[in-house]
């Protein structure tokens, strides 16, 4: 289609090139130059280029969807036809991260890292063998009360199988407040839970105190949300009341969240200092502590599945000597961004990549600790033996 017309419309310039320059009026050539007459229309020379790149670049695929159209046996599903044409481009780009989103799933995207939403007060994740487990209870939730623990395999919701985490998330959240039945595996024996939707109000940090005689306190900071950082600060001031100058933070398990979060809760604990930059495609952006800072000693632990802004935030740290305590993080350093498109779905696509303040990538390297600790008991001891030393 794009060719036919674009043939048209040269033939329909030339032609009036022609009858201007024949009259030698300067002002309709002007016009003649900047608009092509076409069915009683102007239309611009901008307008025209772009038709003649669309059919260059996608006139094969408008051929093959009219073909479909007229010729096609079988039903075709459009919203079917437009996320197979968002993930076939997403899987011939370099980008292991990047991932196109409906408007139900980017909603729910949108609940776990950025507002507050309803579910049950469990975090899931995929293990090394690709199974949904629970990750972490939220404190407080029914899904504590009623007993799930973190490394239960998640088999059915609502006696539905849960085939990824999209579908999970669908099936946990929502409105209302009725019952969610959960079927899991615990060690090979299977077990039910009825739990009940509510509001959950989770930005990711919990404390408390781990040794008053030795002036430590513990905090976990799970995810980075919007808010953590804020959240992680009160933490701290909360712990100080309790006498606890020193802290061990712990972003086991952490998979990653708002990476400004991360640099915001760096802020948090390190007097001025360089945290890193975040370098993208057209520029790059340095980011620095001020000189006010919560003036504690700190350790932080960590292990394979802490990744992205959780790996930003230990990254940062160790930088700055504070001493990082477990096992090599995931190594996931790059910065993925979410483009919005019509209809509501959106792309996320890795946009810039992390790097430290002493100009070391961590992107498929990890953190490697200070310390080395496989078991989270032993990972503990070290910091409080670290912390007792300082």
């Amino acid at each position: 289609m794009f060719k036919s017309e674009s043939s048209m419309l040269r033939r329909h310039r030339t032609l009036l090139i022609a009858f201007a320059a024949g009259f030698g009026t300067a002002v309709v050539c002007a016009v003649i130059f900047m608009h092509i007459v076409l069915g009683g229309r102007l239309i611009s020379q901008y307008k025209l280029d772009q038709y003649e790149a669309l059919d260059d670049e996608f006139g094969k695929y408008y051929d093959i969807q009219k073909i479909i159209n007229n010729k096609a046996y079988y039903k075709q599903d459009t919203d079917e036809v437009d996320k197979a044409v968002a993930l076939g481009m997403l899987k011939a780009l370099d980008d292991k991260y990047a991932e196109y989103m409906t408007e139900k799933e980017y909603e729910a995207f949108e609940r776990r890292y950025l507002t507050s939403y309803s579910g049950v007060g469990v975090a899931l994740k995929l293990d090394e063998n690709d199974k949904i487990v629970v990750n972490r209870v939220l404190s407080g939730s029914d899904a504590e009360q009623s007993g799930i623990l973190a490394g239960d395999e998640l088999l059915k919701i609502n006696g539905k199988n849960v085939k990824s985490l999209n579908d999970a998330a669908e099936l946990m959240e929502g409105g209302g407040d009725n019952d969610v039945e959960f079927t899991i595996s615990r060690g090979g024996v299977v077990k039910k839970y009825k739990l009940t939707r509510s509001k959950v109000e989770d930005d990711g940090v919990t404390y408390e105190v781990k040794d008053s005689s030795k002036h430590i306190g513990y905090i976990r900071i799970s995810t980075f949300r919007k808010g953590t950082s804020k959240s992680f600060k009160n933490a701290i001031e909360m712990l100080k009341t309790e006498d606890c100058n020193k802290i061990i933070v712990d972003i086991r398990g952490n998979t990653g969240g708002v990476v400004e979060e991360a640099f915001g809760s760096a802020d948090e604990v390190l007097k001025k200092a360089k945290l890193g930059k975040i370098v993208s495609k057209k520029k790059t952006k340095k980011y620095t502590s001020d000189d006010s800072s919560a003036d504690v000693k700190l350790t932080v632990l960590v292990d394979q599945d802490t990744a992205s802004a959780a790996e930003i935030f230990a990254a940062a740290l160790k930088a700055n000597d504070v001493k990082i305590i477990g096992t090599k993080t995931y190594g996931k350093g790059v910065i993925q961004t979410i483009f919005k498109l019509k209809g509501g779905s959106v792309v996320k696509l890795t946009t810039a990549e992390y790097i430290d303040p002493n100009g070391k990538r961590i992107n498929e390297k990890g953190v490697t600790p200070n310390v080395e600790a496989k078991s989270g008991d032993v990972a503990i001891k070290e910091a409080m033996k670290l912390l007792e030393s300082k």
